[in-house]
């Protein structure tokens, strides 16, 4: 089952993060690139999967990312 928000609400209620809102940045309509900057919310949210990443514009967040799992696996 697939649950449906009301098309005035903002907050997601699925398992993965999307980057649509902050103080930096003038909404699109289309979710932010994360970057280094943004690991620490990334790593104390509650969601299981995040997009959207793109390494020509800072691929050292999938580094972060990636070194996080390997500490927290040992």
């Amino acid at each position: 089952m697939i649950d449906l928000n009301d098309s005035n609400e903002i907050l997601q209620n699925c398992m993965t993060y999307a980057y649509f809102f902050d103080d930096e940045h003038k909404p699109t309509g289309h979710p932010y690139i994360l970057k280094v900057n943004n690991f620490e919310m990334l790593i104390n949210r509650k969601e299981l999967f995040a997009r959207k990443f793109d390494l020509s514009v800072d691929g050292k967040i999938l580094d972060l990312i990636d070194n996080y799992i390997k500490e927290k696996q040992e």
